[in-house]
């Protein structure tokens, strides 16, 4: 698997996610593994979603962590990060493609 992300750039210069006060701090993408770093108090509640194709939910999770991951299998042809924070902040990032080789 090759997964596309072109965003250390983006997210220096602010335009890899979209938000309505949190921001991200750092993006992984490691093997097949896609990590997100997170500004955030390590008490506030996140709510982590990883996106598919037509909305798909694949991935959620429940915690005060500013990591969050997900690990692409190879049928998805990209995948967005969504965190809701607890204080009512919210991001989304731009796509990662993923394309099989």
């Amino acid at each position: 698997l090759i997964i596309h992300f072109n965003g250390k750039y983006a997210v220096k210069k602010g335009s890899f996610e979209v938000s309505t006060g949190g921001y991200v701090e750092d993006v992984t993408v490691e093997g097949n593994k896609i990590g997100i770093w997170v500004a955030s108090s390590e008490r506030e509640k996140k709510i982590y979603h990883a996106i598919g194709k037509k909305g798909k939910l694949l991935k959620e999770s429940f915690t005060r962590d500013n990591y969050f991951y997900y690990e692409v299998d190879g049928t998805e042809s990209y995948v967005r990060l969504h965190v809701l924070f607890e204080s009512g902040k919210a991001l989304f990032t731009q796509p990662f493609f993923i394309r099989k080789y």
